[in-house]
């Protein structure tokens, strides 16, 4: 391999990585945060932030790079970064596209999961465009109609804090690579995962249990 196209994959890459984590950090940051006992949205909150931070560095670097100076004042900097990111989080806490759910009524459940989920999942499908939502908000009698037996601890049933906390995600009909490179990519964001095989073949994917102390 030439020391040319070996050049230009390291830039690739870094575009890539830096392109990702302004993302990462808002999700990851968000569950981070969740986890040291934050409610959701204070933990989205303080998540955005730290990724406005970052943005607004990207800003100030581009800006030096391309005019050897400072041009754009700060102001419109920072309200630039905090627009992208306000909208950003509106749009993946509450608008779910129809394509990414196995039916409407999956799509109507939405805003019934948890925020930090909800903008996973949409963060994820702007990776995954084939990504499908077999379910979300789950009743007792949606096991007996499966044939099964209610599992009272189940996170698709409305926790205490008055969301659910699991999703299912279709992995029949998909590549071993792709099903693995969905699964890691929400462990990576801080999500619990585990691979459900048979004929209901799916990705159960759930937001970490807080540990007391």
């Amino acid at each position: 391999m030439s020391s040319t196209l070996l050049r230009l994959l390291r830039m690739v890459a870094a575009f890539v990585l830096l392109l990702c984590l302004p993302f990462y950090i808002l999700v990851r940051g968000s569950v981070y945060f969740y986890l040291i006992g934050w409610t959701g949205y204070l933990a989205l909150f303080f998540a955005s932030l730290v990724a406005v931070i970052l943005l607004l560095a990207y800003l100030i670097v581009i800006d030096k790079w391309l005019s050897r100076k400072l041009l754009i004042p700060f102001r419109i900097k920072l309200m630039t970064v905090l627009v992208m990111v306000v909208l950003f989080n509106g749009y993946a806490l509450f608008m779910f596209s129809n394509e990414h759910a196995k039916t409407d009524k999956v799509a109507g459940e939405f805003t019934s999961v948890h925020p930090l989920l909800r903008i996973a999942v949409n963060t994820v499908s702007f990776v995954d465009r084939s990504l499908i939502v077999t379910d979300m908000n789950r009743q007792k009698a949606d096991y007996y109609k499966m044939g099964l037996t209610p599992f009272e601890r189940s996170l698709h049933f409305v926790q205490p804090d008055g969301y659910v906390h699991a999703i299912d995600v279709r992995t029949k009909g998909h590549g071993v690579v792709r099903n693995w490179v969905i699964e890691k990519l929400f462990r990576l964001l801080g999500f619990a995962t585990l691979r459900h095989v048979g004929n209901a073949d799916h990705l159960h994917i759930s937001l970490p249990r807080v540990k007391l102390h």
